[in-house]
């Protein structure tokens, strides 16, 4: 009877050991499947396309949104545009070369993209465009000194604006389009007259 109940004593230790390491395992898995839910459900909330086409790109001062610089651009003025970002919603897109390719870009100066050839074609030999693709945001100047200029009309028309930007959040519309196309190649010298500065490029 004795052996019969050390066994049955044993029995009941190795269960619980068991039972114990079983309840374990299942509360680790559970922790990291909740910590992936959440850093995609985070991923997801900061930047999306909404169903009436609309894009936020910072949600509660986060974004999944990264600039893509082009060769031809000065990274300085990646990370200018960054940091205005972070200055006025909060969030600061990471800035990348054009080599990366993701689903939500800020796409800045003449890249080997599709999307900057359908912006610059509606641009001509002078001027600007900032467009909305898909998901991406174009940003591209027929050279880098118009390049420069559209991105402080950016910076002015879009992150200053406080139909788009506030409360940590921007938001555009799905077709949001700003092209500027001039046919004077003296224009840009007599801007520069009248005040405009190019400057946002330290290269020129």
């Amino acid at each position: 009877f004795r052996k019969v109940t050390k066994k049955f004593i044993i029995f009941e230790r190795l269960n619980k050991y068991y039972s114990a390491m079983k309840n374990s395992l299942f509360h680790k898995m559970l922790a990291a499947s909740l910590l992936l839910a959440g850093i995609l459900c985070s991923c997801e909330k900061s930047s999306k396309v909404n169903d009436d086409g609309s894009i936020d790109i910072v949600r509660n001062g986060k974004t999944a949104y990264s600039i893509v610089c082009s060769q031809e651009t000065s990274r300085s003025i990646c990370d200018n545009l960054s940091e205005a970002f972070k200055d006025l919603t909060g969030a600061a897109p990471k800035v990348a070369d054009e080599s990366r390719n993701g689903k939500f870009e800020i796409i800045v100066g003449e890249t080997g993209r599709t999307e900057t050839a359908a912006a610059l074609a509606k641009v001509g030999e002078n001027g600007y465009a900032i467009t909305i693709d898909g998901s991406k945001i174009v940003i591209v100047g027929s050279n880098v000194v118009w390049t420069s200029l559209a991105l402080k009309e950016f910076e002015k028309r879009v992150l200053h604006n406080p139909l788009f930007c506030k409360d940590s959040k921007l938001t555009l519309p799905g077709d949001y389009s700003y092209i500027q196309s001039y046919t004077d190649p003296q224009l840009i010298a007599r801007l520069v007259e009248c005040g405009v500065e190019f400057t946002l490029n330290p290269t020129l």
